[in-house]
């Protein structure tokens, strides 16, 4: 957290995700809990963290906003127009990219950045 004025994260509904089939993942996890921590302390360290509506995170193409409909199953975001890459990687790009967009941030933060370089360049990735 401390090279990071900001801090993005999907808004879950913790207490309707308990209700799913993923309810003992979440509850496990204690994901309301760590929320609440984390931003306790980025508050206290005068950081923000800025909760994003979680709808489409992993359908939206983080590149080209492309909706890409795709089973939870299946881990790799594949994008007629974009390519293919992680899944997981596209919906933390779509998240960030979404707390960037927001009203509520404080201060200069952002810039301009690529984000097709995020998610096709890291040669660890899962890239067709």
């Amino acid at each position: 957290m401390g090279q990071y004025d900001l801090l993005v994260v999907e808004d879950l509904n913790v207490r309707g995700l308990a209700r799913t089939r993923l309810a003992k993942s979440i509850l496990d996890a204690a994901w309301g809990q760590f929320l609440d921590i984390l931003t306790a302390v980025a508050v206290k360290r005068g950081k923000q963290v800025l909760r994003v509506d979680p709808r489409g995170t992993s359908q939206n193409c983080c590149v080209c906003e492309e909706r890409v409909p795709k089973a939870l199953s299946e881990r790799v975001h594949d994008c007629p127009r974009c390519g293919s890459w992680d899944r997981d990687l596209n919906a933390a790009i779509e998240i960030l990219k979404r707390g960037l967009r927001s009203p509520r941030i404080r201060g200069d933060i952002g810039g301009r950045w690529d984000c097709r370089s995020l998610a096709v360049e890291d040669p660890g990735l899962p890239v067709r």
